[in-house]
């Protein structure tokens, strides 16, 4: 194929990378789930140096939108294990770094099919890698708009070490008006924390 044909005389060819995800995408779209993992996954084993030299922040190989095209590919076609080796492959094998966007492809899919409870657990492991982002954002209106208030504080209790107490609230504040609740929203307002710092 072209791609082997790439793959074999000219991997270093920025646009064999692009094409490889390409492909990959496609055979997600066509259901061969398991295919498209092995095709990205390979590439470590047949490129290593490209690999370290990318995981070393020395090269980036591929804008993000075919990687965040790809992940939004598993969340509307296959499971959220799909979507998570998906997202382990491309940011652990040298396709992209990590992002926000790539993250809320992920958090959705969870959303979406996953349980709530390794939705919280997804949040759990991926806050020493970002900043706040829309990506937590998701899970926070997730569970407000669920009605599902010991959920939330778990998430909240999650979030308040990594950005403190007062721009998590900030946050709530925000989603609580967001999903149409302003008594929710008004009730955190009044709480010390931000009586205090709007005083």
């Amino acid at each position: 194929s072209y791609l082997e044909q790439m793959q074999n005389q000219n991997p270093d060819f920025t646009e064999y990378s692009n094409l490889l995800l390409s492909v990959t995408k496609l055979m997600l779209q066509a259901g061969r789930a398991e295919e498209s993992l092995a095709l990205v996954n390979k590439f470590r084993d047949l490129h290593p140096k490209k690999v370290e030299k990318f995981l070393a922040h020395e090269s980036r190989m591929v804008n993000i939108d075919i990687c965040r095209e790809i992940m939004s590919t598993c969340r509307e076609h296959h499971s959220v294990q799909v979507s998570q080796e998906m997202y382990d492959a491309l940011t652990n094998l040298g396709f992209v770094h990590k992002s926000h966007g790539l993250l809320s492809e992920l958090v959705l899919a969870y959303r979406d099919k996953g349980d709530p409870d390794d939705l919280i657990k997804l949040v759990e492991r991926t806050l020493p890698d970002f900043d706040y982002s829309s990506a937590h954002a998701i899970v926070l209106e997730f569970f407000i708009r669920k009605e599902d208030p010991d959920r939330l504080q778990k998430v909240v209790d999650l979030m308040m070490p990594r950005f403190g107490e007062t721009f998590v609230l900030h946050r709530l504040v925000k989603i609580f008006l967001v999903c149409g609740m302003p008594k929710q929203a008004r009730r955190i307002m009044l709480t010390p924390a931000l009586e205090n710092n709007t005083a």
